[in-house]
């Protein structure tokens, strides 16, 4: 995940800071999905549904990784964040 500058720091609210984390867990999430499988937007989206192409149990297997990697990142990054809370505002 990408990290927070120390400059943003100073300029954004606590609340504001951990949203973005939250915020940005799906596209992240969708991005690496998409690099790994070697699939396209539309194709993405076909496959969310309920009714599109199935995964392969490698994909299955590759996606559940990428979720439990983007998680941990999240959670890394919003520990950072509480690390440094004093000095947001």
């Amino acid at each position: 995940m990408k990290k927070i500058k120390d400059s943003a720091l100073n300029t954004c609210s606590f609340l504001q800071l951990v949203h973005c984390v939250f915020y940005a867990i799906p596209n992240k999430f969708r991005d690496e999905i998409m690099k790994e499988c070697g699939i396209s937007i539309p194709t993405y989206y076909r496959r969310v549904r309920h009714d599109g192409p199935k995964c392969s149990n490698a994909e299955k297997d590759k996606i559940a990784q990428i979720a439990i990697d983007n998680l941990k990142a999240a959670i890394s990054e919003c520990e950072a964040l509480i690390s440094k809370r004093k000095q947001l505002n």
